[in-house]
C-alpha cells in the first residue's frame, strides 16, 4: 500500500485494491463494485487480512465503505451513515444505524446507548409501539 501511495495513488483507492471487501460471494453487493474488485484482482494478490480497517494519512480518515454501499446507504464526510432524521432510521426503509456508524468514532458506552435506542425504534416500527425505555 505504501508503494502505491508513494507512486501517487490516492489512499482510499490503494486501500480498496490491497485490502478488498469479501466480494466474490456477496449477493447483495452492487455489480459495479464487484467489477471494480475483479479488475484489480487481476493485477495483484490481495491481502486476506481483517474485515474492518480504519486508515489515515494525516489528512484522510477512511473505512471500508462496502458494507454501507451494499445496503444502498450513503456516508457523510465523517464516515457516518446518513440518517433520515435525528433518530436511528436511515434513508433506506427498514435499515437503522447506531454506535460509530451513526455518531462517528466514540466511546463504547455511547455505542451501547445508541444500540438500545435503535432497538426501541425498530420495535416501534415493527409493533407500532415499544415497551423498551429510552437509554439515559
Amino acid at each position: 500500500m505504501e508503494f502505491l501511495t508513494m507512486s501517487g495513488m490516492d489512499l482510499p483507492l490503494a486501500v480498496m485494491i490491497t485490502i478488498p471487501a469479501p466480494w466474490e460471494h456477496d449477493r447483495y453487493m452492487r455489480q459495479e463494485i464487484k467489477d471494480f474488485y475483479r479488475y484489480y484482482a487481476t493485477m495483484m494478490e490481495p491481502w486476506d487480512g481483517p474485515t474492518s480497517i480504519l486508515f489515515t494519512d494525516g489528512e484522510i480518515l477512511g473505512a471500508e465503505k462496502y458494507a454501507a454501499e451494499g445496503f444502498g446507504l450513503e456516508l457523510d464526510g465523517r464516515l457516518r451513515v446518513k440518517k433520515k432524521n435525528d433518530g436511528h432510521r436511515t434513508q433506506v426503509p427498514g435499515i437503522y444505524t447506531a454506535g460509530d456508524m451513526r455518531r462517528g468514532q466514540f466511546l463504547v458506552v455511547w455505542a451501547i446507548r445508541e444500540g438500545r435506542n435503535a432497538a426501541r425504534e425498530v420495535d416501534e416500527d415493527l409493533m407500532g409501539y415499544s415497551n423498551l425505555g429510552a437509554a439515559e
